[in-house]
């Protein structure tokens, strides 16, 4: 039996430097730890940490590097970047639309919001 399952990871870091004028000097560093993936199904948690899928113990993060972003419409980029999961990089293109404007949260932080496609 196939069939889809739905999960998170739940701890997410990152960095995005991003000018709506400028699109392609964007710079974006994103950190996942692989320990903190939930499914809410335990047993399946605890087997996708193992050396089976994500390897937790020997490879605690999947990091991705921008290398290049290249407008692709009004409200879209693609993002070109280095994904690494189980000490394998590879490039990957991440396609991103409905970009939102640029507006300060509560603290007065830029926010912006985006899609992946």
């Amino acid at each position: 039996m196939v069939t889809n399952v739905h999960g998170v990871f739940e701890r997410v870091s990152g960095t995005v430097r991003y000018d709506p004028a400028a699109p392609e000097a964007a710079e974006i560093r994103v950190e996942i730890p692989t320990e903190s993936v939930n499914t809410r199904a335990p047993q399946r948690d605890a087997h996708l940490r193992s050396a089976d899928f994500f390897d937790a113990a020997q490879y605690p993060l999947i990091t991705f590097q921008s290398l290049s972003v290249r407008s692709t419409g009004e409200d879209s980029l693609d993002v070109i970047g280095a994904l690494t999961m189980r000490g394998v990089t590879r490039e990957v293109v991440l396609v991103v639309s409905g970009l939102a404007g640029v507006a300060a949260d509560f603290n007065g932080q830029p926010r912006i919001g985006a899609s992946p496609v």
